[in-house]
């Protein structure tokens, strides 16, 4: 497993980036890469892609919902797990992020119990067999 990031110091340093990144082309990229690293190279290009689309960006961030605002739905929200989620908790593929979502629109969340590391076959029967309970 790769070690955690301090995003900030990366953001940071990205930023010297920006310039070489005025037109982020697969060469451009590919070399910011190579010298580097993948996480410096992504960060400037996301800060590159923010920066050419920065009206578009303060418009969507300028949305704040209110939870209390929210339509009530009713009714059940079924939670199919990822693959790997109990294995790699800190993924969040559990479900547990959108069973908050779920509930905040008046939803039930049910998180379905599936193998974490079936295979494709064995979960999909399961499902299967879950949907004509």
């Amino acid at each position: 497993m790769r070690p955690m990031i301090n995003e900030t110091r990366l953001l940071w340093k990205a930023r010297e980036l920006l310039p070489a990144l005025s037109e982020p082309t697969h060469e451009v990229l590919a070399a910011l890469v190579a010298e580097h690293g993948i996480d410096l190279a992504t960060a400037a290009l996301f800060l590159a892609v923010r920066q050419r689309h920065a009206a578009f960006v303060e418009e969507v961030d300028a949305v704040r919902p209110d939870p209390a605002s929210l339509p009530r739905l009713g009714g059940d929200l079924w939670i199919v797990p990822a693959a790997g989620w109990e294995e790699r908790p800190e993924y969040g593929g559990d479900g547990r992020v959108l069973a908050t979502v779920a509930e905040d629109l008046g939803l039930t969340p049910r998180t379905l119990p599936m193998k974490s590391l079936g295979s494709v076959e064995q979960n999909g029967l399961r499902l299967r067999d879950l949907l004509a309970e």
